[in-house]
């Protein structure tokens, strides 16, 4: 659609359970989530992004890219990545 509203770790999790399932795309969100230093913030981490088989989408540019760019810095989310999820769910 034309406005892309919505949160950023949602769309990111919903590619993931297109892709992958619920089971897979769970596990995998534990090590394919990035989180990137948004460029409007450039103190506070607060966007994700999903790296995927060498590209990355995020709800601002849905559409598979070999660079990360406008974001930069991506740093690992981990074990936080299904934390932010449900989080993502629950409001």
């Amino acid at each position: 659609r034309k406005t892309r509203v919505g949160d950023c770790d949602d769309f990111a999790f919903s590619v993931l359970l297109i892709r992958y399932g619920w089971i897979k795309a769970l596990l995998l969100s534990m090590f394919s989530l990035k989180l990137v230093w948004s460029p409007q913030n450039g103190i506070i981490p607060r966007h994700v992004v999903l790296r995927d088989k060498g590209l990355y989408i995020d709800s601002t540019r849905q559409e598979w890219r070999k660079e990360l760019y406008p974001h930069k810095k991506p740093i690992p989310l981990g074990p936080f990545a299904p934390l932010m999820i449900i989080w993502g769910l629950l409001h």
